[in-house]
């Protein structure tokens, strides 16, 4: 099949790391993958793994301007290459493909079938925000978690609309990339002097929680001052970080690395992976972590608690909480100990070579509607 990933953007975050890893998987099994976005930090790492992409320029800009030009773009695209799927990831780029192909293709013609997965992202309550017009648009839709699914069902969604796939996890590949950059300049200093590393890896934005980053620490250095937090990512509230860590003068207890394509090594390197999400859905950085054995914390909103089951600490999203799971497991010394049942669930319920395989199905079952 000819399938057509389109995303407003592909920048950092879990969802580019879901569309570069389903497209690699799709490859594999023979079917042809474009990606369309507005452009992004990550697109050039597209064309050196061999992904072909194209830029629609103003996909990532919303208005009825910018939107009429992402409709022209898209349709120009649709006329000069076949396509069986296109995959969305937002309710935007959804409306966007519809109107292109109610718009761009020849009545009589084969139309591409439109399938969208919906990720969390910056929206609070995605599912009760998306139901109505997903339903109203009657658009095939991949919920990532069953709490998502229920969420939009709840809201209205036809069940037979709906697929849970979870987000799957190359482990293989995170091994490799993590022996590419094996010794870390900064964790092996922070490493050399007795230090305990805190590890946040994300974008920086509120639904995040990058907020209570600095209010944590603030706290948690009070108690232990061999605590550390590393935080990778990029996004809009990188300079409010930056201004509050020195307000607070926690500057050689909070370090900042930008966006990294490839994190795995710092990741490796951290005792404790942190999540102090306010909103989210299915946070891909907790199954990278599970994946490499590290223990996490994570502040228990949208499906987090789904994703860890047993294999991580989910918390009350209060500051006190969080702060209160961390101290706790560094005081019982629980990040020495190998996260080896986080592995195991990665390997037998979020394996990527399964979320490949259940969304080819997916594929399948629309294309032959068609």
């Amino acid at each position: 099949m000819n399938i057509l990933m389109l995303t407003p953007v592909f920048d950092t975050g879990g969802t580019e790391t879901y569309i570069e890893n389903l497209s690699t998987g799709l490859i594999k099994l023979g079917h042809s993958v474009m990606i369309a976005s507005g452009g992004g930090i990550r697109v050039s790492h597209l064309t050196s793994i061999g992904i072909a992409h194209i830029h629609i320029k103003s996909l990532h800009k919303k208005g009825l301007l910018h939107s009429l030009k992402s409709v022209a773009q898209l349709i120009k695209l649709l006329r000069t290459h076949t396509t069986d799927i296109i995959h969305t990831s937002s309710v935007y780029t959804t409306l966007i493909a519809k109107l292109s192909v109610v718009a761009g293709i020849p009545f009589g013609a084969k139309k591409p079938q439109i399938v969208l997965t919906l990720h969390g992202g910056p929206t609070k309550d995605i599912e009760r925000k998306s139901a109505k017009i997903l339903k109203l648009m009657k658009t095939d839709t991949i919920a990532i978690t069953n709490i998502s699914k229920n969420s939009l069902i709840r809201y209205g969604m036809r069940e037979e609309k709906l697929y849970q796939i979870y987000n799957g996890v190359d482990v293989e590949r995170l091994k490799k990339l993590m022996l590419v950059d094996l010794h870390n300049e900064l964790t092996q200093s922070l490493r050399a002097n007795g230090k305990i590393i805190l590890g946040y890896f994300g974008r920086l934005s509120e639904e995040k929680g990058v907020g209570q980053l600095v209010k944590a620490m603030e706290i948690i250095t009070k108690y232990n001052k061999k605590i550390v937090l590393i935080v990778v990512g990029e996004g809009h509230c990188k300079n409010t970080l930056m201004y509050d860590i020195k307000a607070n003068g926690l500057e050689n207890h909070i370090h900042l690395t930008g966006f990294q394509y490839n994190p795995y090594a710092i990741m490796n390197d951290c005792d404790l992976i942190i999540l102090p999400s306010q909103w989210d859905t299915a946070p891909m950085v907790i199954l990278e972590a599970l994946a490499l054995g590290k223990n996490v914390i994570a502040n228990n909103v949208g499906g987090t608690s789904e994703l860890l089951g047993d294999a991580g600490e989910c918390v009350s999203p209060e500051i006190q909480s969080f702060v209160q799971a961390i101290l706790g497991n560094v005081k019982a010394r629980k990040y020495l100990r190998f996260n080896r049942e986080g592995q195991k669930r990665i390997e037998q319920q979020f394996s990527l070579e399964e979320m490949v395989k259940n969304t080819e199905a997916v594929y399948v079952k629309l294309n032959n509607q068609s």
